[in-house]
């Protein structure tokens, strides 16, 4: 048959009989649908067009070094049948602008000299084939599938250089463009394959695997932006053979398990991988360049197993996604070197979270565990910190702000350490336990609104400052170095160093609870003029107060007072310990004009009478100096 062309005014033919030789086109240029129902040799070059509605052919289909077109959704129906491109020469078939092609399996390129070479392109354009469709079958076949331009190959399974000595190639390529598999698709099974996924084509299987059997070569690249391989299960790389996985600039390749052979590499450069769990066996080599890779799975990821190694870095570029916890054991560290690290909870036993620069709470979810986070650590507002079979290091030394976390801190009944080159930045809410110790070298600031609760005898060492909310209901909160701040207090407090009430004048409240000045404590109060608070320092609400210290005054500011005046100093209901003229010292006033012997009892010091004018000019002249040294002093607690 030379070819067959339908007028334009011709009906709807049904044309059948024995196997037809075709050596030229079949045109349709008719307004029917055309059907063809007999065996077919291609025995030229040739296309078949359906033109405007369509060409139906049915039976098998022999391609004899030839290359046939398809297009105009002209549709080959072979589904009892397989096809050969390529079965011992050069044959080729595209498939276009709505052709569909179905064939029960489907083989390019069989044997020695068979090269079959297949294009599916457009969208509206597909290949379905029931069972396997292999792109280079047995020993010296040469295959070829190219995917393209929205067009779509279905497929029970797929080989890409299916039997030893066959070679095979794949490409998927264009937005739209898809190869779906319901169950495996193999890429360098026995032969050597290679599958292209780019500019955003995508192919789905159940399982991947590449190199699989032995003498197997495949490689699979994923690479432009939204590019995919998606495995519902497994994808194995290097199983028998050898077998190379590139995901690349925005590609994406995603699995449930990824398993890497001894001969098998993932590069990841700039695209994506996701997988629930990955196996690396012996020889097996993970290369990450640069890209994002996503753990997802129930368990979460461990540095030191899977894809992570015992000293995991992210360099610039890199980021780890950790959908669930991502968990940092004794002797294993995570390096932040300019990348990223997304968990949804992090737990430290004994490891290290390393930083060049911050480490982002908002990032790694709730920590909680021992070790260290080795680096300046931020963020985290409605985040928390917790310290759990073992002490907690965090915080960078030699960075400013060092330590200014947002959310919440429980130091529970272990030590956590504040690193920062000033003043460590408590959160929200900070928590200690019975023995609890929170500390810090360059001391910690507990800002306006926050609070530090505590429950037990619990310490504080480093020099505080509270602007605040200080309490607790049990036990003991000891604060070992020097104390400043206009923030409150509750329960029972213990100072060991220097209190300063407020930055300069303050009245702080106790709000009902107990307060101890100890032995080599010193309680520094100015007093600038007569109004409380305003211009003198005041300590109230307290229940108990003990006073084994140092009772310092200091009158500065030009303030002299006047003969009767009196200064309520402390408002408490019992006094125990000692406030009299041994414990007591004054600068910038004659001490010898007041009067202490209610502080015990009411907490008040009074003036008995107004100084000589003589003295004035002596006492005026040391006030500049006391005011300085006051406020050198004030700073330096605050630094």
């Amino acid at each position: 048959m030379s070819g067959i062309t339908f007028a334009s005014g011709a009906g709807a033919y049904n044309i059948g009989g024995n196997t037809i030789t075709s050596t030229g086109d079949i045109i349709n240029n008719s307004s029917r649908v055309q059907k063809l129902y007999a065996p077919t040799i291609v025995n030229a070059n040739q296309t078949w067009d359906g033109g405007a509605e369509g060409l139906n052919v049915y039976g098998a289909i022999t391609l004899r070094g030839y290359g046939l077109t398809l297009t105009n959704k002209t549709n080959l129906n072979n589904t009892a049948f397989n096809v050969n491109i390529g079965s011992s020469n050069a044959a080729s078939l595209i498939v276009q602008n709505a052709s569909v092609v179905n064939t029960a399996s489907a083989f390019l390129g069989t044997n020695t000299g068979g090269v079959g070479n297949v294009t599916v392109t457009g969208a509206g354009s597909q290949w379905k084939s029931s069972s396997n469709l292999i792109v280079g079958n047995n020993a010296k076949g040469i295959g070829t599938l190219n995917v393209e331009n929205a067009a779509v190959v279905n497929s029970a399974q797929g080989y890409v250089g299916h039997s030893g000595g066959s070679t095979g190639s794949a490409k998927v390529t264009g937005a739209g463009s898809q190869w779906k598999t319901t169950s495996t698709l193999y890429v360098g099974n026995s032969g050597n394959g290679t599958l292209d996924v780019e500019n955003g084509g995508v192919v789905n299987s159940l399982i991947g695997a590449i190199g699989f059997s032995t003498g197997g070569v495949g490689t699979a690249t994923v690479t432009g932006a939204g590019s995919q391989w998606n495995n519902s299960t497994t994808i194995s790389v290097g199983s028998s053979g050898t077998g190379t996985l590139n995901i690349s600039n925005s590609g994406t390749v995603t699995t449930s398990e990824l398993s890497v052979g001894n001969k098998g590499r993932v590069n990841l450069d700039g695209g994506t991988l996701q997988t629930s769990s990955a196996i690396l066996k012996t020889g097996s080599v993970f290369n990450w360049l640069k890209g994002t890779l996503n753990l997802t799975g129930a368990g979460g990821a461990s540095v030191g197993t899977g894809l992570l190694g015992s000293t995991t870095t992210l360099d610039s570029g890199q980021t780890l996604n950790v959908t669930n916890t991502l968990t940092v054991g004794s002797g294993k560290e995570l390096v932040l070197n300019g990348g990223q690290v997304n968990a949804n909870a992090t737990t430290l036993t004994n490891g290290i979270i390393r930083s060049t620069g911050t480490i982002d709470v908002s990032r790694t979810g709730n920590i909680t565990g021992s070790g260290s986070l080795d680096g300046a650590v931020t963020g985290g507002a409605g985040k928390t910190i917790t310290a759990s079979g073992g002490n907690l290091n965090l915080g960078n030394v030699a960075s400013t702000n060092g330590y200014a976390f947002a959310g919440n801190l429980v130091v529970g009944s272990r030590q956590v350490d504040l690193l920062s080159a000033n003043q460590a930045q408590l959160g929200t809410d900070t928590f200690l336990s019975r023995s609890g110790k929170l500390k810090a070298v360059n001391g910690i600031n507990l800002g306006a609104g926050n609070t530090l609760t505590y429950l037990g005898d619990s310490t504080v060492e480093g020099n505080f400052t509270n602007n605040g909310s200080v309490g607790g209901n049990e036990g003991t909160l000891n604060f070992l170095n020097d104390v400043n701040g206009a923030g409150s207090y509750a329960g029972n407090v213990a100072f060991k160093a220097a209190f300063n009430p407020g930055s300069s004048l303050a009245a702080v409240s106790f709000n009902g609870g107990n307060v101890s000045f100890e032995s080599g404590s010193v309680l520094n109060m100015e007093i600038f003029g007569s109004t409380p608070g305003a211009q003198y320092d005041q300590l109230v609400n307290i229940n108990t107060l003990t006073f084994n210290g140092t009772l310092n005054l200091v009158f500065s500011n030009g303030y002299v007072p006047l003969a009767g005046s009196s200064f309520a100093l402390f408002g408490f209901n019992t006094f125990n310990g000692s406030l009299t003229q041994d414990n007591i010292t004054v600068t910038g006033y004659d001490r010898s004009r007041l009067d202490f012997s209610q502080l015990a009892t009411n907490g008040s010091v009074s003036v008995t009478a107004v100084p000589e004018p003589e003295t004035y000019a002596m006492l005026l002249a040391g006030l500049g100096l006391m005011g300085a040294i006051v406020r050198r002093r004030r700073a330096s607690l605050s630094a």
